[in-house]
């Protein structure tokens, strides 16, 4: 039987615990899960393995930045960053008969890649229960620097092997390799170190199979 575990270490047990009961629902339902499923399905699996937390910073200061996944605060050689209540992030490919918004067990599953593709050190905090909804919790340390130019970043993908693409009118990019794509590739998400190091932040990036790596390996083609 599955117990508790400490969330601070797990984000990839997490992440395949997620899977297996998106795959369950799946099944289950013979169809998409929807998202207000996955949502109560996550609710349930932070009451499982006690992923409630009380919130690390003050909230009452102002957020180092603002985007359209998370606010993000400093604290010490970290960032701490919050998705916006019930949300978990874009997808940067999907079906039609999807929407956008990334489940849960994809937003997880996003975090892991990010640490073995790019080296991060992502870590899940936790989440809150907050009145607007559930806000998930991770932290990342903080990388000084200067925004990469639009240049640095097209030879930081080019020199390592991934092809550009255009999904949904955006600029994106996939690993053939690995059968990734990655998009959010703006200039404040690749940093350039005082040493010339491009370190991504905080890239969309997703796994692709089946007919979706089919489709990207056409788009990827033209």
């Amino acid at each position: 039987m599955d117990r508790p575990i400490n969330p601070r270490c797990s984000l990839a047990s997490h992440a395949k615990r997620l899977r297996t009961r998106a795959d369950s629902i799946c099944r289950h339902t013979e169809g998409i899960p929807t998202f207000q499923e996955t949502l109560k399905d996550f609710h349930d699996y932070c009451e499982q393995f006690g992923l409630w937390i009380d919130m690390p910073l003050d909230l009452s200061t102002e957020p180092f930045a603002i985007g359209s996944e998370h606010e993000v605060w400093q604290l010490g050689d970290k960032v701490i960053k919050l998705t916006h209540p019930n949300f978990f992030g874009l997808r940067v490919i999907y079906r039609p008969d999807e929407d956008q918004k990334c489940s849960p067990c994809e937003y997880f599953e996003r975090w892991v890649l990010h640490n073995e593709i790019f080296g991060d050190d992502v870590e899940i905090l936790g989440v809150l229960r907050t009145l607007e909804g559930l806000r998930t919790v991770i932290s990342q340390t903080s990388i000084e620097g200067v925004d990469a130019s639009l240049d640095q970043i097209e030879e930081f993908f080019n020199e390592n092997g991934w092809q550009k693409i255009k999904a949904f009118g955006e600029t994106a990019w996939f690993e053939p390799a690995l059968s990734v794509v990655v998009s959010d590739t703006h200039r404040g998400n690749l940093i350039r170190t005082e040493e010339g190091a491009l370190v991504p932040i905080d890239f969309r990036i997703q796994a692709v199979s089946g007919a979706m790596l089919d489709s990207v390996r056409q788009l990827a083609a033209k």
